[in-house]
């Protein structure tokens, strides 16, 4: 008797990842809905990832190979198996690959085929009936073509630098968006984009914000906000726009305001960001305290003022798409000053949670912290309206619960009930 396929398969590039606390979240969330995960993922983290939460979630993770000529025998068994099993999908799936691979002449294409062999290899024998990848590039490659070696439908989630990056093939994310069931991104913003550069104005992507647990990122009254206190978080590279911050730090302190700056994160440009700090003289005024697990960053949004969000458009074209730090920040109840770009404005109201200025100007980042430092009753009304349109809009159980309707209608199940209709939310 065959096994009921009533499980969801994420592929993904590498799992548990630091920052992307986002996959694992909604993962959890959906095991607490209800619904069964496996996570297949092809690379192994170089380090261990220091989340507590990551211990709650239940799904096995299966790594595949990589690199390939690392493991021939396990790579070879796969494919000879679904041979054997899956002769029709298997030529098909293989001439396909072959076309692309002398198409792009590029050898990712058939690295992630061999992938996709060992992944759908072990759906064959699974519970697996969907799978589901993060990011519109590798992992989405990879779940294509097991869907196609094995008939199992796929879905995936567009974020950033898989669409934005000036390296994005919009022929082939065409391809990928047409073979799947589903597809979501994080942004309205991003939605009108793909649109537009896929011509896919049939509703095939559609938006779904990502949420966080306002059950962790709530308000704490009993916590002081330290005079003056400005807090980013985000990895040290160059769409943060985290120079601009410290730029405008040092406008703030040549204009005499007690100004203190915590940047929550590390990355390849730790060391410029050192010496920009050095050079303008801001040694102990702002301090790069290093990454943070998602456990400990909440006590960094309940103590600051004002949490900064200065994303930039990089060199590359990458950009942030839905920064997730703003989420946390308005469930703490936090103001913020950010960037007016990409789908940022969906998450901050000019002038009623937050405050919007233009993307790499210090100057206007300066003029908003002051205004904020200066204007306790500003915090104070802007805090309380962020944590509304943070349960309101960005509750994590909501939107997971819309993703995980979906693998319902593809899995055949029944629609997820809401659990948690009664649970209070802490203001």
């Amino acid at each position: 008797m065959a096994q009921r396929r009533t499980a969801v398969g994420y592929v993904l590039r590498m799992f548990p990842q630091t920052s992307e606390t986002f996959i694992a979240n909604e993962i959890l969330e959906l095991e607490r809905q209800g619904l069964a995960v496996r996570i297949y993922s092809y690379r192994r983290p170089p380090a261990p990832v220091g989340h507590a939460y990551l211990r709650l979630i239940r799904a096995p993770v299966t790594y595949l190979p990589d690199p390939l000529q690392r493991n021939p025998r396990r790579v070879l068994s796969a494919h000879r198996e679904l041979r054997r099993r899956e002769s029709d999908l298997y030529r098909a799936t293989a001439r396909y690959v072959l076309g692309h691979t002398m198409r792009e002449r590029n050898p990712d294409t058939w690295r992630r085929f061999l992938q996709a062999g060992c992944l759908a290899r072990l759906l064959l024998d699974s519970d697996v009936g969907h799978l589901h990848a993060h990011f519109s590039h590798g992992a989405t490659r990879v779940a294509m073509l097991a869907g196609m070696l094995t008939g199992t439908p796929y879905s995936f989630t567009a974020h950033a630098r898989d669409i934005y990056g000036d390296d994005v093939d919009f022929r082939l994310l065409r391809e990928k968006t047409d073979h799947a069931r589903f597809a979501v991104t994080v942004s309205r913003h991003n939605e009108r984009y793909l649109s537009q550069r896929l011509g896919a104005g049939d509703g095939k992507v559609t938006t779904l914000h990502n949420g966080v647990d306002l059950g962790k990122f709530v308000p704490d009254v009993t916590v002081p906000r330290e005079p003056g206190l400005v807090v980013a978080v985000g990895r040290l590279i160059e769409k943060k726009g985290f120079r601009h911050l410290i730029d405008a730090c040092s406008i703030l302190r040549r204009r005499g305001r007690h100004v203190r700056c915590e940047i929550v994160g590390d990355g390849v440009l730790r060391g410029e960001l050192e010496n920009q700090i050095h050079g303008l003289g801001l040694d102990g005024v702002v301090d790069l305290v290093g990454p943070r697990s998602q456990e400990e960053l909440a006590p960094y949004y309940r103590r600051a003022e004002v949490v900064a969000m200065p994303a930039v458009v990089g060199s590359d074209g990458n950009r942030d798409a839905l920064p997730t730090v703003l989420l946390e920040a308005f469930g703490c109840g936090t103001p913020v000053v950010a960037s007016r770009l990409t789908g940022i404005p969906e998450i901050v109201d000019d002038g009623e949670n937050g405050i919007l200025v233009e993307p790499g100007s210090a100057a206007q980042l300066a003029d908003a912290i002051e205004r904020l430092i200066d204007r306790g009753d500003l915090r104070v009304r802007y805090g309380v309206a962020a944590r509304v349109k943070a349960e309101r809009c960005f509750d994590v159980r909501h939107s997971v619960r819309e993703l995980h309707r979906r693998f319902g209608e593809s899995l055949g199940l029944p629609a997820p009930g809401d659990r948690d209709a009664d649970r209070v939310l802490v203001l």
